[in-house]
């Protein structure tokens, strides 16, 4: 008998079921109580007087009372996961159910994507084939980064998108809030901040911070926008970088015209300080004016200058933008020592105007003049519409003279150059000129 005991509970995998048949004698199955013995010390089931017809149907109520031990075996897990249950086994009879209560955790920084583990469902330590697999899912938060044109007033809204990968069946919840970069709240944009909540199955939300518009040329400028504080989700990507496109102009129009300059003395001048440009028309009828041995004398004089649009401020860059000057004479006689030059129906012109280019809209400098009629001590001189340079007596007479440089050009119909002095006839300038934030930059960029 002991040896027998010892060889069952030896092999857990065996279950002892004992029918009794009934005897009118009484020596039975369990006569001394071996029986009992075995299926006490074993785990298993003694049913005693049974009827001789009744002894299948008992082998299988037998088999139903007998008690197994239910226990969970956990795998490895993924990383980031960890399982625990209510408690650690449960004893039931054959067929019953076993019931535990099973908590399943993810890590609290946990990366977005999938995690698996699996449990195995033993019944008296040994594996019976019920397997458990478990896989989680952890979503992931993520913030676009969002460029926006500053524009010259108001607000406009920086709208960024927050996405949650793959969607939830729970709610989930999240922080956001914005931080300088270059930009600075207050003056740049409005700073803002408050939290996102992911109904199930919703995977986008919008958060939207005011740039405020100005007039102030200045670099593009960053701010952030920075995501923290979780719940429900893994944050893949929390940094937001907004930039804020500045579109005022880069750079300003000159403009400047000169009738007549002898010396240091300018009778007829439109738009004198050049910088900026800026619309302007002087007229005189008639003037006289002289240093030393030369002396000018000048009829129907005219000094324009023009800028378009009139406010740079107001709009953006566009094709045909402008600065302009134009200067005009009847008629000039120059009086220099024994010579005399007498020119009649003088102009020039000179622009800087916004094209487009390989590149975009750019600065382009023209400039152009004439002289109707030229004579020198009444001898009449041909002159064309290029660059002429007359030898005199005391100098040397400059027709149609251009000096340009990468940002001016400056168009002299007649220019004089003596060893006295300087005469210098209709004169126009046109340049561009870049701002305190972008040096090198012109009106035609912003």
């Amino acid at each position: 008998m002991d040896e027998a005991i010892a060889v069952l509970k030896a092999n857990p995998g065996i279950r002892v079921v004992l029918v009794g048949v009934h005897t009118d004698s009484g020596d039975g199955l369990d006569s001394a109580g071996q029986a009992s013995r075995v299926a006490n010390e074993t785990g298993g089931v003694f049913l005693d007087n049974v009827g001789s017809d009744q002894v299948a149907q008992k082998i299988l109520e037998g088999i139903q009372k007998i008690k197994v031990t239910v226990a969970p075996k956990v795998a490895p897990c993924d990383a980031n996961l960890a399982l625990s249950f209510d408690h650690p086994n449960q004893v039931v009879e054959s067929g019953g159910d076993a019931t535990f209560a099973e908590t399943v955790k993810v890590a609290a920084n946990a990366p977005a994507g999938t995690y698996h583990c699996t449990v195995d469902w033993q019944v008296n330590g040994m594996s019976q084939g019920f397997l458990e697999q478990i896989t989680v899912h952890v979503p992931g938060l993520s913030i676009n980064d969002v460029t926006v044109t500053e524009g010259n007033s108001g607000t406009t809204p920086a709208n960024f998108t927050v996405s949650l990968a793959p969607a939830s069946d729970k709610p989930v919840t999240v922080h956001y809030a914005t931080s300088d970069g270059t930009a600075t709240a207050g003056s740049d944009y409005q700073a803002t901040n408050g939290d996102l909540t992911f109904t199930p199955g919703q995977t986008t939300k919008t958060v939207t911070v005011p740039v405020i518009g100005d007039l102030v040329d200045e670099p593009n400028e960053t701010f952030n926008v920075d995501l923290s504080a979780a719940s429900g989700s893994a944050i893949v990507d929390g940094h937001g970088v907004g930039t804020i496109i500045d579109d005022d102009r880069n750079g300003t129009f000159s403009c400047r015209s000169s009738v007549i300059r002898i010396a240091s003395t300018e009778p007829v001048v439109a738009n004198g300080p050049d910088a900026p440009c800026r619309d302007d028309h002087q007229t005189v009828a008639r003037v006289n004016v002289s240093a030393g041995l030369i002396s000018v004398q000048a009829n129907g004089l005219d000094a324009l200058t023009d800028q378009q649009p009139n406010d740079l401020t107001g709009a953006g860059p566009a094709a045909g933008d402008n600065g302009s000057a134009k200067a005009t004479l009847a008629s000039v006689t120059i009086v220099a020592a024994a010579q005399t030059v007498k020119l009649t129906v003088v102009q020039s012109q000179a622009q800087v105007e916004c094209v487009a280019g390989p590149s975009g809209l750019a600065p382009k400098l023209t400039s152009s003049s004439k002289v109707t009629g030229v004579s020198i001590d009444g001898v009449p001189v041909t002159v064309g519409s290029g660059p002429v340079d007359i030898p005199l007596v005391i100098g040397t007479l400059h027709i149609n003279n251009t000096v340009t440089t990468g940002t001016s050009v400056t168009q002299r119909a007649v220019y004089l150059h003596t060893l006295l002095t300087d005469v210098v006839v209709a004169e126009s300038k046109a340049d561009f000129h870049g701002t305190s934030a972008h040096p090198a930059g012109n009106p035609c960029q912003s």
